[in-house]
């Protein structure tokens, strides 16, 4: 169980990333207002998404760790607790979790060993 202590710092910087999220979403809007305005290009919109990618999949991160860390420990409070965030649930569920980023690296790490063994 995380102690008041630490869960005020999780919570700060979690605090953190949905700041920049949010900053994220408003860069959008204005990127969008310039596209429709044709003072830039799709390509160029195009080229942001290798900034704009980060920056939600960290949030989307930060936000599942809040899930986890704020859902209960009992059973029946649990089922209620899933219930209640099942849209979050169904977003983010396309976002890999650092665990499976981990396990894919590993694995393209013996191929690399295997490869190069042949």
């Amino acid at each position: 169980m995380v102690g008041e202590v630490g869960y005020k710092h999780v919570k700060e910087e979690y605090e953190k990333q949905r700041k920049d999220y949010y900053e994220l979403l408003e860069n959008l809007k204005d990127m969008e207002s310039m596209l429709s305005e044709n003072m830039i290009s799709t390509e160029q919109l195009d080229s942001y998404k290798k900034y704009i990618e980060p920056v939600k999949n960290n949030y989307m991160r930060w936000e599942w760790f809040m899930f986890l860390l704020n859902k209960p420990n009992k059973k029946e409070k649990e089922k209620k607790y899933d219930k209640q965030f099942k849209k979050y649930l169904d977003k983010i569920k396309d976002i890999p979790t650092e665990h499976d980023e981990n396990v894919a690296n590993i694995e393209k790490i013996r191929e690399e060993i295997n490869g190069n063994n042949h």
